[in-house]
């Protein structure tokens, strides 16, 4: 979900499949995050959607090589949650600031970091369709249960 908004995003995306293409990983070491190109176009096409009070800033986009930038200067800030859901029941709720990257002030710029592979026009990669990196992590508490095979989190401050 992008705040109240469901997202279409085929289940062949969101659940690994027997090539291992497909599904989601928590990724430490991973800065910002990753989405498969048609998860990416999804998600970015709502962005443009609920962020068009904005102006974009294409200029920025080319300049630092991030997608979707917009200059928030003099604006109150107001970027939806991007919201997960997980077998079981479970919630990931990402504040906005915590995918969204922004340039020291006092440009105002904030950017949608979140990488692709759109570019290659692959209907899959040989991986995950989903990377939660570690930014969008922050102020969550994440355990892995190895040897129960699954994970947990919670929302705290951090």
């Amino acid at each position: 979900m992008l705040g109240n908004k469901i997202l279409p995003i085929p289940s062949k995306y969101l659940a690994p499949g027997s090539n291992a293409a497909g599904g989601l990983i928590i990724d430490s070491g991973f800065s910002y995050g990753y989405m498969a190109g048609p998860v990416h176009k999804i998600v970015t096409n709502e962005l443009k959607k609920q962020m068009s009070k904005y102006r974009r800033l294409y200029a920025s986009e080319e300049e630092y090589g991030l997608g979707l930038c917009y200059n928030f200067t003099g604006r109150k800030i107001e970027i939806p949650d991007l919201i997960y859901h997980f077998a079981g029941g479970a919630t990931m709720v990402v504040p906005g600031n915590r995918y969204f990257k922004f340039d020291t002030e006092p440009t105002g710029i904030g950017c949608f970091p979140v990488d692709t592979d759109d570019a290659n026009n692959l209907e899959f990669t040989p991986g995950p369709s989903i990377i939660l990196g570690n930014y969008m992590q922050v102020n969550h508490y994440i355990e892995y249960d190895l040897k129960n095979n699954r994970f947990g989190f919670r929302q705290q401050n951090c």
